[in-house]
């Protein structure tokens, strides 16, 4: 049964006899975005306690533990 009324509703709406279904109650909810670091750091309110400069000039760097073999 549920096979025959898809096709049913699929001839229907190619004739343009059923309207689409759409869910006009629902928000659609998209994650911000930005094509890169310099404009994420630009457009982000202060929410660190730095200015936006200071923010832009913080370099993350990685530094590793020295081991004993290191030193050779």
């Amino acid at each position: 049964m549920y096979r025959r009324l898809s096709a049913q509703l699929a001839k229907a709406r190619r004739e343009g006899r059923f309207p689409d279904l759409i869910d006009t109650v629902r928000e659609v909810h998209a994650p911000p975005a930005w094509p890169s670091v310099d404009s994420f750091v630009r457009e982000m309110p202060d929410w660190f306690g730095l200015d936006r400069t200071a923010a832009r000039s913080t370099r993350c760097t990685s530094r590793r533990k020295r081991t004993p073999s290191d030193s050779s």
